[in-house]
């Protein structure tokens, strides 16, 4: 049952079995969410300012400049992921 926005945790999983990438939050690149969907076979689309955290998994992650708005190179990357 989900109220007020919420979404199940197996909702979540099943949404992450679904999907082919997910972008991780800056505040902690290694969070549950992160680690749910490295384990559901998801990419990890991340700032590129925090390349240095990346210590694990660094196969499962892809580097992103946000800041620079070019959504066209992350357009071809996100066509890339298999």
């Amino acid at each position: 049952v989900t109220n007020f926005g919420l979404v199940s945790n197996n909702n979540v999983r099943k949404l992450q079995s679904q999907s082919k990438f997910s972008i991780a939050s800056s505040e902690n690149i290694y969070s549950f969410f992160t680690l749910e969907c490295i384990s559901n076979h998801n990419k990890i689309l991340f700032d590129i300012n925090l390349k240095k955290q990346i210590s694990a998994f660094k196969e499962k992650f892809i580097p992103v400049n946000f800041d620079k708005g070019d959504y066209k190179k992350i357009k071809k990357k996100l066509k890339n992921i298999r």
